[in-house]
């Protein structure tokens, strides 16, 4: 409790001081909030903390090691992937010719087109004919290899 008041003491004592080598720039800029063994300062601007301390009279902050940069660094990256990707996607609907209808892909190349259920039903009729002959042959092989009462087939 007593390490605490002193800090506190003397970090109101510094910034009341217009000499400490806090008062860098805006006033308001930094804000210090007493810790054990010195003073946690955040520079309001950038989210940049340092710790303070108090050695041979004069105060000394070393920065910390700060995660929320860490972050900020991040998703800046991760901004820069998002945009790659959105590219790429851009070009593979390009290529496709399923983008963005009112954008006339590259080579002139309209748009792909679903087939219609008048086109589904026309493929159905198709595959069925053909399955149907397909039984059909099967049945006639099947009658010309059957075997006769003379142990033959026809």
């Amino acid at each position: 409790m007593r390490v605490a008041s002193m800090s506190a003491l003397a970090v109101a004592i510094i910034a009341a001081s217009s000499g400490a080598g806090f008062a860098e720039d805006k006033p308001g800029r930094f804000s210090m909030t007493p810790s054990d063994g010195g003073a946690l300062k955040l520079d309001t601007v950038t989210g940049a903390t340092s710790f303070c301390t108090k050695t041979s009279g004069d105060w000394v902050c070393t920065p910390t090691k700060d995660g929320e940069q860490a972050l900020r660094r991040e998703i800046d990256g991760l901004k820069g992937e998002i945009l790659v990707l959105k590219e790429q996607l851009t070009k593979m609907e390009e290529m496709a010719g399923i983008g963005d209808p009112a954008k006339e892909p590259p080579g002139g190349r309209g748009r792909v087109e679903l087939p219609t259920e008048k086109d589904v039903d026309q493929a159905f009729d198709y595959v069925e004919r053909m399955v149907k002959k397909l039984r059909e042959r099967l049945n006639k092989v099947e009658q010309d290899t059957k075997p006769t009462p003379e142990g033959k087939p026809l």
